[in-house]
């Protein structure tokens, strides 16, 4: 896990996408837990969104949305709350860059599991 101090160094530096590219390596670890996973593409999707990379931050938020809904290890309740909130932030990513269709698929995606809202 000295991937994550070496991000962690990165950030301090101001260097989101090198922390980005560091956590993405090391996102495949055979080591980590799913849960695990879904919390560094969330990292990985704010790096971007520092950046100023808002499509590469969308398409992060949306993994990690999706991830969340795919976890066995998560509560039901739990993955829902989790991908919506990332739904929510893939959608103002979108916005910044006036990506309609993403808006439109992901906010579909997100009605889609909050249907009382």
């Amino acid at each position: 896990m000295g991937f994550i101090s070496d991000a962690l160094e990165q950030i301090k530096l101001g260097q989101y996408k090198n922390a980005a590219v560091i956590l993405k390596e090391n996102l495949e670890d055979a080591g980590l837990k799913p849960s695990a996973k879904i919390d560094l593409m969330e990292w990985i999707a704010d790096c971007y969104s520092k950046e100023d990379e808002p499509g590469e931050a969308s398409k992060w938020f949306e993994n990690a949305a999706r991830a969340s809904l795919e976890s066995k290890e998560i509560p039901q309740i739990e993955r829902k709350r989790k991908a919506v909130k990332n739904l929510e932030k893939a959608v103002e990513c979108c916005k910044t860059q006036n990506d309609i269709e993403g808006i439109k698929r992901l906010t579909k995606l997100k009605f889609s599991l909050t249907p009382n809202v």
